[in-house]
């Protein structure tokens, strides 16, 4: 089965449409067999749909994706999964063990709040005049 994933570094690229590597996988029995990259330079959806056509693509991980460019990739018959976010090795994994699920993301570490704790009334911010 041949997989699609649009990368941005080894990451699952924000949106399909605006990446500017496609990776393409062939997955067998559980275990991923051979993988190839290919560039993208801002194609057309039409042209993108076409490489996927080209290349026998069954299924595609991503990020975002258009809603038209879903419409067509699914009425190609090729599965979608939208939503991913994370290392596009982990992404494959996840879907060569049967794993993946739409919206999967993937967390670094402890995710930790950006808002500071309640200690009253520091001034205003940057440094200003208080």
């Amino acid at each position: 089965m041949k997989v699609a994933v649009p990368a941005f570094g080894n990451r699952v690229a924000p949106r399909l449409e605006c990446a500017g590597l496609l990776l393409v996988a062939d997955i067998r029995d559980g275990q991923m067999a051979e993988r190839k990259s290919y560039p993208l330079w801002q194609p057309s959806l039409h042209a993108l749909l076409g490489l996927l056509l080209s290349l026998g693509v069954e299924v595609v991980i991503c990020g975002g994706i258009s809603g038209f460019m879903a419409r067509h990739l699914q009425a190609a018959g090729i599965k979608v999964f939208a939503n991913i976010m994370g290392d596009v090795n982990s992404a494959l994994g996840m879907f060569a063990k049967g794993d993946l699920r739409q919206g999967w993301r993937q967390i670094a570490g402890p995710r930790r709040s950006r808002r500071r704790a309640s200690r009253g009334w520091s001034g205003p911010p940057f440094g200003g005049i208080r």
